[in-house]
């Protein structure tokens, strides 16, 4: 369920507390798939900085529950965006616990295109697309 209101959380404040040393916790498979897909980013101080510096201009694709929560209530919600990253096209699910502390759920290549944000587009080569001419 996305609420009407938009994000949960501002990004911008993850984007900072990955620079400050704040606490940002990344989920093991967050990890994995950020070292699998991102040959550059293999360790969680990696990722952290890449958030930091390196996110672009995301695009802010909805707010979920976070699934399979088993905690106290209220369930979590969780922010999805996608971002471009070279020729990548990223996905990022991020939200804060209870105690608030931010956790990066999802770090991954984004297998659907959003629309807007196709990675062609940021290359030095998209005067070449259909109906991209300038």
């Amino acid at each position: 369920m996305t609420p009407a209101r938009g994000p949960a959380y501002r990004l911008d404040e993850l984007v900072c507390a990955c620079g400050s040393g704040a606490k940002v916790y990344i989920w093991p498979i967050a990890l994995k798939t950020a070292r699998d897909d991102f040959k550059n980013l293999p360790t969680a101080a990696d990722v952290k900085a890449f958030v930091h510096g390196e996110l672009g201009t995301p695009r802010y694709l909805g707010t979920n529950k976070l699934e399979l929560y088993k905690g106290p209530p209220p369930t979590p919600l969780v922010d999805d965006y996608s971002f471009v990253s070279g020729m990548l096209e990223g996905y990022l699910a991020f939200y804060r616990d209870a105690r608030g502390n931010w956790i990066i759920k999802s770090f991954k290549k984004n297998l659907v295109q959003t629309v807007g944000n196709d990675p062609l587009k940021h290359s030095p080569f998209s005067n070449l697309l259909p109906g991209n001419k300038k």
